[in-house]
């Protein structure tokens, strides 16, 4: 696992287009393609968990399907735009700093 994720996190050059795309399609996986491993699996685990706490309510057979279902779809929604923001702007930091010649860890 860990050598699949070297492969995947090169040390300069970053590309912002990939990460956003892995953030997009697969929450929290593009900050594991910047290197912030434990943050994109946290990402993971929240989305992952919205989504069946979303899931089992919607489809229980015991409550109907109350209006306020919108407010936790939405902020669903919020988290989704803030992973992806927050990707982008994450590997664009690591591109400054690789276009400097800097190789720092930015946090």
């Amino acid at each position: 696992m860990v050598s699949l994720i070297k492969r995947l996190t090169p040390g300069f050059g970053r590309h912002v287009s990939i990460a956003l795309i892995y953030a997009f399609l697969l929450t929290g996986f593009g900050q594991i393609y910047l290197g912030k491993i434990k943050k994109g699996l946290l990402f993971s685990f929240i989305h992952l968990i919205s989504v069946f706490a979303l899931i089992m309510y919607i489809f229980h057979p015991l409550t109907r399907t109350h209006p306020f279902i919108l407010i936790p779809m939405v902020l669903l929604i919020l988290f989704e735009l803030f992973v992806v923001v927050d990707t982008y702007l994450y590997a664009c930091k690591l591109n400054a700093a690789d276009a400097k010649g800097h190789s720092q860890s930015l946090f």
